[in-house]
């Protein structure tokens, strides 16, 4: 249970929970807003570069924990807690970029979801989701896969997928 305190002469709400630091706002309600406009990553509210921009930088932090954390030894990684982490922010990664281009859906998104939507537009890139599906979210993301060969072929399937959006709507932007 989180608990509240509020520092009036600052204006300044805090809650116990880790995750959340404190924060200058007048109302909960402005605390609430705030939360909503972060966690929310559209086209609608970011430009097509800063969706890009965000979907690679997921690939980067998760080669980055894989290079500096899960210690590759003989194409194998030895700490599968940072190749869990990784798998999981990569296709976190993909799911954004593909979210751009991708028509919006009022509840939460299944795989099934994006296959039958790629499966209309382009069965290359649904060929490259699978592929970074089943080697990032499952092998690594779940299983901790510690195969670095699976690894660099899910991320490079990441890259073509993050590449194919920022193509597919510079394309949109320019007609």
């Amino acid at each position: 249970m989180q608990k509240r305190c509020e520092d009036k002469q600052n204006g300044r709400i805090a809650f116990s929970r880790p995750l959340i630091l404190s924060y200058t706002y007048k109302s909960m309600l402005g605390y609430l807003l705030f939360l909503s406009e972060v966690n929310s990553l559209s086209t609608k509210s970011h430009t097509i570069m800063e969706v890009i921009n965000e979907a690679k930088r997921y690939i980067d932090n998760a080669r980055g924990f894989l290079r500096d954390n899960a210690r590759k030894e003989g194409g194998i990684y030895q700490d599968s807690k940072y190749v869990k982490i990784a798998g999981h922010t990569a296709y976190s990664g993909v799911l954004i970029a593909l979210d751009a281009v991708l028509p919006e859906k009022g509840s939460r998104k299944s795989v099934e979801w994006y296959q039958k939507e790629l499966s209309t537009i382009d069965k290359r890139v649904l060929a490259h989701f699978m592929n970074v599906y089943h080697h990032l979210h499952i092998g690594m993301g779940y299983d901790g896969d510690p195969n670095a060969k699976m690894a660099t072929i899910g991320l490079q399937d990441a890259d073509k997928i993050i590449h194919w959006v920022e193509t597919r709507l510079e394309k949109k932007t320019s007609r």
